[in-house]
């Protein structure tokens, strides 16, 4: 791939870098092999990058200097939330 394709910008308002939401929640490891994603994304775009991890694995995610914001879902207890809200009414 040629440098020009790479660095070509991915939005069209020059003025306002593009925001992006990494939804990566089911294991660790594909914490880390989502880091390049958002390392690319950062340096090619200059977008706001923010990143929904299981809370157990946020404080990992803070290792990541691209992340603007990280959002702790807890995802085992929301499935089983929702499991129960399902099953009341039966």
């Amino acid at each position: 791939m040629k440098q020009s394709q790479v660095s070509a910008p991915l939005h069209n308002d020059a003025s306002r870098p593009p925001r992006v939401l990494i939804v990566k929640m089911s294991s660790l490891g594909d914490l880390f092999h989502a880091l390049p994603l958002a390392h690319l994304l950062k340096r090619h775009t200059g977008a706001t990058i923010d990143w929904v991890a299981q809370k157990e694995y946020c404080p990992v995610v803070t290792c990541f200097l691209e992340v603007a914001r990280i959002i702790p879902f807890p995802r085992r207890s929301f499935w089983a939330v929702c499991t129960n809200a399902t099953t009341i009414g039966t």
